[in-house]
């Protein structure tokens, strides 16, 4: 979702998006790269690029963008779109609650408890907030009918809105709130794969919704910048993913 309009601090959130998509380009197909057998590695393209050394982390530069990213920078049609994605997601969920798949995972989702917990949609079980972003998750996808984005490589960024309801859920967000939840998780997503093909390196596109669904749900959860990229934050990583 690129920015339309000017709205106070547009050029420090535009140059922090600028400097990650370039690190991305240069780099962030070198994380997956590292993973690879070694024979796939020196037959990579990717292989002979050199890293950044003067820039700051990916991780870090991400991780700034979301916890920075306020409501008033959105353009009013940003807005407008969220919102019919989020109300689009949740009519996916609805359509394939009575799916079997759907009702293995809501009975999966139910039978586990937690003091602060997440709402499975449709069937109003309360559950472990990790359990809700699955269950949720499974009604989104099922039956294939959420949006989708063709770049690079293609997926549907949809798939992160049940870690963004969940998270919102759990700290108790505004509307508000999940709407920059729900533009973070699609900017990261979609930028992502407009600069990074995963396929030759055996990866499905799915695997970019981690990340994207690790910053939004990072935000909901009012995360310190840098912590749902350490380790000190499992427990976080877990709800988002």
């Amino acid at each position: 979702m690129d920015r339309t309009t000017s709205t106070g601090r547009p050029d420090l959130l535009l140059k922090a998006r600028r400097v990650f998509l370039k690190q991305m380009a240069g780099t962030g197909a070198l994380v997956g790269a590292a993973a690879m057998p070694a024979w796939a590695q020196e037959n990579s393209p990717l292989a002979t690029r050199d890293s950044p050394t003067n820039e700051p982390k990916i991780a870090e530069t991400l991780a700034r963008y979301a916890t920075s990213l306020m409501y008033e920078d959105l353009p009013p049609e940003v807005v407008r779109v969220a919102k019919r994605i989020i109300i689009d997601s949740i009519g996916c969920g609805i359509g394939a609650f009575s799916a079997k798949t759907s009702q293995i995972a809501n009975k999966l989702a139910a039978g586990v408890s937690a003091v602060r917990g997440a709402t499975v949609m449709c069937s109003g079980v309360k559950t472990s907030p990790e359990l809700a972003v699955f269950a949720n998750g499974t009604m989104i996808r099922y039956l294939d009918f959420n949006d989708g984005y063709v770049s690079l490589a293609s997926g549907h960024p949809s798939d992160t809105i049940a870690s963004v309801l969940s998270t919102a859920e759990l700290m108790g967000r505004s509307g508000r709130d999940l709407i920059i939840g729900t533009v973070l998780a699609y900017e990261v997503f979609c930028r992502v794969l407009d600069v990074f093909d995963s396929r030759p390196l055996g990866l499905d596109a799915a695997t970019v919704i981690g990340l994207a669904a690790t910053a939004a749900g990072g935000r909901m959860m009012g995360s310190d910048p840098l912590l749902p990229w350490t380790g000190t934050a499992r427990p976080t990583r877990r709800l988002c993913t």
